[in-house]
């Protein structure tokens, strides 16, 4: 029983950080890709949504092909739960350490470069609090279809086992 706990709580983990690992790199991608709109002279409306739909989609086909290796894997992830766990974590801590290289050093490139076009951004997005409802809702419907894909995606490997 012991045994199972520990594999349980092993597999609690592995899912925890990856959620997290592909919530932090759709975050890390949803920040460059904003600043390529900077870049692009993207009009602030087209950036912010361009940018926010496309994490959307980015999230969705992340996690739909994270879940399906995860289930691919299932028996050699079983059979090595602490390397995994390890491993996952290990990408975390990657893709946090990414996140904090590219807004340190990314922003300021883009703040010496794009500063009007950044200020604009941020203006309007000042002028349109709305937005920030908007963002909100859209990381709680990630989360939602994380958690959708994983049903169905449990759901059809119990039917088909």
């Amino acid at each position: 029983m012991k045994e199972n706990n520990k594999n349980l709580i092993g597999f609690f983990g592995i899912g925890a950080f990856f959620v997290l690992t592909i919530a932090g790199f759709s975050h890390l991608m949803n920040v460059i890709l904003r600043d390529i709109n900077f870049v692009l002279n993207t009009k602030p409306n087209l950036n912010y949504w361009t940018t926010e739909l496309a994490i959307l989609l980015f999230f969705t086909i992340v996690s739909l092909l994270a879940i399906n290796w995860f289930f691919n894997n299932s028996e050699s992830i079983k059979a090595n739960i602490h390397q995994t766990l390890f491993a996952i974590i290990g990408f975390y801590f990657l893709f946090q350490l990414l996140q904090f290289l590219y807004t340190f050093y990314g922003t300021q490139i883009i703040m010496e470069n794009y500063m009007e076009n950044l200020g604009n951004y941020y203006d309007y997005l000042e002028e349109k609090p709305l937005y920030r409802t908007y963002s909100s809702l859209l990381i709680y419907i990630k989360y939602l279809i994380f958690g959708l894909l994983v049903y169905i995606k449990t759901k059809t490997t119990t039917n088909t086992m």
